[in-house]
């Protein structure tokens, strides 16, 4: 696919404590914040469990030896021991590799050629999803070095830097179809709200005051991209390497931390999954990450 548009919506709701860059993609409008929303925080509508599958190993390079995963933990689109979504931290991560989760040179995607030196993360369009949520995933959430789950001021310099091409992403659901590819979010609520958000979208969706900005045209579906997300002292910049930069000032005072993979926004009735091809993930400005700016 091709001539699609990355575009970013800024939205300040200071009374429900969100503050929002959202890269869209898309033919005509992009989403309204509404829709955004119903994405990403209302109750779940569909039963849990609707993607039942068990983990199948996968051989080939562990992804573990091609991405940064020591701050990392994974979650995938089928149900956990204990309820939820299955959940993989370090240093079980470290030798995992499956359907979800795998080399590129092992690629498993019908129709999706393979790749040295990156890891696939494909989301099924029926997949489990995590509480409070209606889409599924096989995403990286950020831990911090000793194992717990990270959560950062937005007063100090932080940066994700993800090198990645778009591989799949349904188009034929309600909501336009889509896949998020990286987040900022709070640690506010479970799961939200989020700061942030790059999102690839394809279709239609009228309606709704936001501003509007283009970060890139003219994408082809598996273009190689570079994604930032920074926060610098309450500026928050959204970039990506092949469009342009947008900046805006953060004044909440949650907690944040960073996500970044497939997160498939489906209803459930897509045909179609999602797949992102990560070929690097880097932090910057935490204890042990790389020195920032990046």
């Amino acid at each position: 696919m091709s001539d699609e548009l990355f575009r970013t919506t800024l939205s300040k709701q200071r009374n429900s404590r969100r503050n929002k860059i959202l890269g869209l993609a898309g033919t005509a409008v992009t989403l309204t914040v509404a829709v955004i929303l119903l994405a990403v925080l209302i109750p779940r509508s569909r039963a849990q469990g609707q993607q039942s599958a068990s983990l199948i190993f996968v051989n080939g390079t562990y992804p573990s030896k091609i991405l940064s995963l020591a701050t990392w933990e994974l979650q995938l689109p089928i149900a956990g021991s204990s309820g939820g979504v299955t959940v993989i931290a370090p240093p079980e991560l470290d030798t995992s590799s499956n359907q979800f989760f795998h080399a590129a040179n092992a690629s498993v995607t019908s129709g999706i050629p393979s790749a040295a030196n990156a890891v696939d993360f494909y989301t099924p369009p029926n997949g489990v999803t995590t509480p409070g949520t209606q889409s599924p995933r096989t995403e990286l959430r950020q831990l911090n070095a000793d194992g717990s789950l990270a959560a950062w001021s937005y007063k100090g310099s932080y940066a994700m830097q993800v090198k990645l091409a778009v591989e799949l992403f349904p188009t034929n659901v309600a909501s336009g179809g889509g896949v998020i590819v990286s987040q900022l979010f709070s640690t506010s609520v479970v799961n939200g709200p989020e700061l942030a958000e790059l999102l690839q979208e394809r279709g239609s969706n009228a309606n709704g005051s936001v501003n509007k900005q283009t970060l890139a045209s003219s994408y082809a579906t598996g273009t190689q991209m570079t994604v930032t997300l920074s926060v610098v002292k309450g500026n928050l910049t959204a970039s990506i390497d092949i469009g342009t930069t947008v900046t805006t000032t953060i004044d909440l005072a949650d907690d944040y931390y960073f996500k970044a993979g497939s997160y498939c926004q489906t209803d459930g009735s897509a045909d179609t999954g999602c797949q992102v091809r990560m070929y690097s993930i880097e932090l910057y400005g935490f204890p042990d990450a790389l020195t920032f700016p990046p």
